[in-house]
């Protein structure tokens, strides 16, 4: 595994984790409008995440030669 794959997947890991930590943060807001937009923002997340593979391939499994 070289060093590119490792930094493409952590970048990835810490902007997932701030981008659900947004989306919950609009959730757990008084206003109705921002908890809307807070549940838009994560189901958006999550189709992002599974039309990219995010969930299903795994980065470290590929043999590189």
């Amino acid at each position: 595994m070289n060093t590119q794959r490792i930094f493409l997947v952590l970048a990835w890991a810490v902007c997932f984790v701030l981008s659900v930590d947004t989306g919950f943060t609009l959730l757990n807001q008084k206003n109705t409008a921002l908890n809307i937009v807070g549940l838009f923002f994560l189901a958006g997340l999550l189709v992002i995440s599974f039309k990219t593979k995010a969930f299903t391939k795994n980065p470290f499994n590929h043999n590189s030669k």
